[in-house]
This record gives C-alpha cells, structure tokens and sequence, in this order.
C-alpha cells in the first residue's frame, strides 16, 4: 500500500477504458459529475454522438445553472490539431456556450490556443482543457479516474502542458511510421481518397470513399493486440447507417465468400445500436511492437484487405442507396 506522502502510481488510461470510442465516451456521459466537480460546473447529459452536420460530437451537455449548452469532446490521446478544429466546429454548431476539451496531454502550443479564445471571445463563453489521467490510489487496487484543470477562464497552467515544440507522442510516432507507406501504397492506387484522417486515435487510419459519402476503408491497431481492416459506415442520419447495415448483413454469407484470402478471414460484424456508425471487419493478431518482420507482414495483409473491400462492398452499398425512395 502507499503511504500518505507517496504519490499516487499513473497507469494507462486504456486499462480503464480500452477504447475512446465504445468504453470511455459512454463513461464520462455517464459520469460527468466528476468532470464538472472539477471545473465547478453542473453538467447535465443532453446526448452523446450528437450530430453537427457531417460530424459527431462526443457529448453534448448542458450546464444546469445557466441552461446553457456546453459541447464536450474527448480523446485518449495528446491534444491535437484535429479534435482542436472539431471542438470549434461543434461549439460554433451548436451554439455552445461552454466548450470543454478532454485529452490525455496537453501540447502547450494547443492549450495556448483555448487560453487565447478565452480572452478574445465575448463574455458568457468559456472554453476549458481537461486532463484525464488513470491512477492507482493503492498497491493492488483498480484504477481510478483523475480530472486536472488545465485551461480554464482566466488563466491556465502552463505547467500541466507538454514542453513547446513538442509534437508527438512516442507512441503516435511508432504508428505515423508504420502506416506512412501504407499510406503511399493507397494513394498510388487511387482506391479512395488518398488522405486518410484518425478516427478514435493514432493507431487507425480511415480512407474514405471516393464514390459513396458516409463509407470509409480503415486499417487499425487496438490496444489488445489485434490488427484490423474494416469497412466503416456512418452515413449521415443513424436510421440510414443502421439500413444499410442490415442491407449487407442479410447477404453475410455471399459476401464473406467473396473474400478467397488464405489464411480465412476472421469476420466481425458490429452494428453498434448505440453509436452513429456501423462496422463490418477483418481481425488477424497484431501490435505496433511487433518484431519489424512481423509489423510488415501486417501492413501487406491491410494492403491486400482494403481494395478487396471497396471492390465487394462498394457495390452493394451502391445497390442499397438506389433502392432507397425518393422523396
């Protein structure tokens, strides 16, 4: 056990919640007391993958004294330019008053950023940095959530960021290497759009179609050891997501035969009732610290799997939008 004057042991945020999108989204929505008791803020649930035009905020939320509406977005990872942008996108979306940003790290060059839209915004918008951490309060006992201001109205604690220039983390380092040629290997075959963009983290890759909006060919490590190629649908409204789902899951048979792969592909078909997208995908045993012979064998795999994804699936997406009435 610790004793009082040692501090605390970190451990990986991910032994808590696996997975940004599935395990800790659902988690701070149902437990954002503890995040509010932090920024001295009463927080209500209004609704989670709260749709902003072709995008989806983590939580949406409202601050019970003011009423007003307080847009929350968040990731297990360092802060970065992307999910910067989206928070602004969603705060400007819905007329949020409150803007919170939940992160791993901060880089100091992005929580500058917050502390200068809080001296420059009108009076009655806020926007907040929030560290969350993983610690084990005692020798042997389960990990626990920690919230740390770090930006907040009216100043903001350099301290609590990473150093200036300071771009990326090792991890997310490891894994822009793996798939940089990925990468280039998609671009020059011209499959879908050349430019991919992260999805729940720095260990996916998601390239989306060139032909039909709302479907992505994504290549993933998850913090399991297990590597992943998926066809990701999130088209839009749920209800349209959730159909053209079902569309394909009643020809699963014919469609997973169409993939003559050796070894047989390991399919997982995830409709995720809770969540605006839907996944169909193919699992093989895999970590960025696999031995650099073994990483290249998984990269060839993904390459192999992407096109043959787009080439069985696309059409049949194709088929089941046209069939959709016109109003």
């Amino acid at each position: 056990m610790n004793s009082p004057d040692q501090p605390d042991e970190r451990v990986d945020v991910r032994e808590i919640w696996p997975n940004e999108a599935l395990n800790f989204t659902p988690w701070l929505a149902d437990n954002l007391h503890l995040l509010g008791e932090q920024l001295d803020l009463q927080l209500e649930l209004v609704a989670r993958e709260e749709q902003v035009g072709p995008y989806f905020l983590d939580i949406l939320a409202k601050e019970t004294a003011s009423g007003s509406l307080v847009a929350i977005e968040n990731q297990l990872e360092w802060s970065d330019f992307s999910h910067l942008a989206q928070l602004l996108v969603y705060t400007a979306g819905r007329d949020a008053r409150v803007a919170i940003w939940v992160a791993t790290e901060f880089l100091y060059e992005l929580a500058e950023v917050l502390h200068q839209l809080n001296e420059w915004t009108v009076d009655g918008v806020r926007f907040y940095g929030v560290k969350v951490e993983a610690v084990r309060p005692a020798e042997g006992s389960p990990p626990e959530a920690r919230f740390s201001k770090v930006v907040y109205p009216g100043g903001w604690d350099e301290n609590q960021t990473l150093p200036r220039g300071r771009i990326e983390s090792e991890d997310a380092h490891k894994y822009r290497k793996f798939f940089e040629p990925l990468i280039a290997s998609v671009a020059s075959a011209g499959h879908s759009q050349p430019k991919p963009h992260l999805r729940f983290g720095s260990g996916d890759r998601y390239f989306r179609s060139l032909e039909i909006e709302g479907i992505s060919y994504a290549v993933a490590f998850d913090a399991t050891n297990n590597a992943w190629a998926t066809l990701h649908i999130e088209a839009g409204a749920k209800e349209r997501t959730k159909h053209i789902f079902d569309r394909l899951y009643a020809r699963r048979s014919e469609l997973e035969a169409a993939f003559s792969i050796d070894p047989a592909p390991e399919w997982h078909w995830y409709r995720h009732d809770r969540w605006s997208f839907s996944s169909i995908s193919v699992r093989r045993d895999g970590s960025i610290d696999d031995p650099p012979e073994r990483r290249d064998e998984t990269r060839q795999w993904m390459l192999a799997l992407l096109p043959k994804l787009r080439d069985v699936f696309e059409p049949r997406v194709a088929e089941t939008l046209a069939d959709e009435p016109t109003n």
